[in-house]
């Protein structure tokens, strides 16, 4: 890989507009996979709910349960941003 003027590797990769290689390209991909994942197990410790939650419904479901519970812990932002991403 080019090394940039800082001597580190330019590693960067344009997913959007890949023609070269389409294995690295999501052209063609109709479907991505959105994965929040809840290290310290709040949404089963505060929230009570089985994980893992699967579904854009029950996960607005388990965001709106955890804030309820406790509105800053930093997973209720998590979840909303893994929503907000699909």
């Amino acid at each position: 890989m080019p090394k940039s003027e800082s001597g580190q590797l330019d590693n960067k990769i344009n997913f959007t507009n890949n023609n070269d290689n389409k294995i690295l390209s999501f052209q063609g991909y109709n479907k991505i996979i959105i994965i929040c994942i809840d290290r310290d197990d709040d949404i089963g410790t505060k929230g009570k709910l089985e994980t893992p939650i699967i579904g854009k419904g029950p996960c607005i479901e388990a965001g709106i349960k955890l804030a309820i519970e406790d509105p800053e812990d930093s997973d209720c932002n998590a979840i909303f941003g893994a929503i907000k991403s699909y």
